[in-house]
Order: structure tokens, then C-alpha cells, then sequence
């Protein structure tokens, strides 16, 4: 049971590794190919990079993202923030930084309904 455990875990470590974003399908941009560097700050005025996007992008963990993110959202209200807040009571204790206060500050906060 145990080797069939392992033989299993190693499976699946190897297919999620392999399944990358290099699919079978053919993946050229609809647009071609400019000679602008995607760092230049005007290269947006000479290329459209949601055109180059694939329209057929059938990736399973982007829809496996869209489907658990709402519960990635729950985690992190019900388990994440109140750690923030205990941490923020005695930051020396629990190491947390002036960035830790700005990204906490910076978080979307859940409006409370009225009726």
C-alpha cells in the first residue's frame, strides 16, 4: 500500500509537471511579431498584445484557478488577515514590518451589508 502510495504521488508530481504551458496546438500570434522591445514605454502604441493572445487557450490549471478562487478569497479572510491583525499588535514579537502594514493597508476590505 505504501509503494502504490509513493508510485502514485511520484505520477502525478511527473504529469503536472510535464502538462507546462507547451500544448499540442499550434500557438502562433494572430499579429506579427514586431521589432519593438516589450520594454519600451511606447510599445503599446506599436503592437496589441491581447491580439498575439491565443483565442483557443484551453489550459486546465487557468481554469482550475478561475474555479478555486473563491476559495482562495475565503482562506484568506478567514485564515490570512486575522494573523495580519495578530501579528500587527506586537510587531517586534512577530517580525512585522512597515511593508507589512502598507500591504495590509492596501488589501481590499469586505463591505458590510446594510439593511
Amino acid at each position: 500500500m505504501y509503494r502504490l502510495r509513493i508510485v502514485t504521488v511520484i505520477a502525478v508530481a511527473v504529469v503536472l509537471l510535464l502538462n507546462g504551458c507547451a500544448g499540442l496546438h499550434n500557438q502562433q500570434p494572430s499579429q506579427p511579431r514586431t521589432l519593438y522591445s516589450t520594454t519600451d514605454s511606447t510599445a503599446l502604441v506599436y503592437t496589441d498584445p491581447q491580439a498575439a493572445a491565443p483565442v483557443d487557450d484551453l489550459f486546465f490549471w487557468r481554469w482550475a484557478a478561475i474555479i478555486l478562487h473563491p476559495f482562495g478569497q475565503v482562506l484568506d479572510y478567514a485564515l490570512n488577515r486575522p494573523f495580519y491583525k495578530l501579528a500587527s499588535h506586537s510587531p517586534g514579537f512577530h517580525g512585522y514590518t512597515a511593508e507589512d502594514e502598507q500591504l495590509d493597508r492596501t488589501r481590499p476590505v469586505l463591505k458590510s451589508v446594510e439593511r
